[in-house]
């Protein structure tokens, strides 16, 4: 288990599709930029599903999505934002109760005016000083590519104006 980040596409509300929704008067977009139905049918799900995953040219509606660590990984991050900066939940309050908060959660998302405080934040978490921990090599590559994927999901989301899903 581990955290994953998604940014669904815009193509529902562009129309840019490659086939209609099969039930367009249920679909809508939910809250974390997903397209969903409201519907309880099976059928209907599972036909929404299927649609999903060839509905325009991204996979699954996802235009951008990454690993951003594992469960163990993100403890790690958390630990080492702990011990290099004194107010971390004050001076990271996205990042700390919204993203690294847990290893593995699902079904979460960051609003648009989240992603763009995030985005002030790992500017912030960029200039941290990783190595007084006398981490290794591996520890602080890990560290850097969190930073680099997750600013690059933040960079999709803002350029098509869509929450960030876990």
């Amino acid at each position: 288990m581990g955290l994953e980040a998604v940014v669904f596409c815009d193509c529902l509300e562009r129309g840019k599709l490659k086939s209609p929704h099969p039930f367009p008067e249920l679909v809508y977009v939910a809250p974390n930029g997903a397209p969903e139905i409201h519907s309880k049918n099976d059928r209907e799900i599972e036909q929404h599903d299927d649609w999903m995953e060839s509905a325009c040219r991204h996979e699954s509606m996802m235009i951008d999505g990454c690993r951003l660590g594992s469960a163990g990984g993100i403890e790690f991050l958390r630990d080492a934002l702990r011990r290099t900066v004194r107010r971390y939940a004050r001076d990271f309050p996205v990042l700390w109760k919204k993203v690294i908060y847990s290893g593995t959660h699902t079904c979460d998302h960051l609003s648009l005016t989240d992603v763009r405080r995030l985005e002030q934040e790992l500017k912030l978490f960029s200039k941290i000083n990783f190595g007084v921990l006398n981490l290794t090599a591996e520890d602080l590559r890990y560290i850097r590519d969190f930073r680099s994927n997750l600013s690059r999901l933040i960079k999709v989301a803002l350029k098509i104006q869509k929450p960030i899903a876990f």
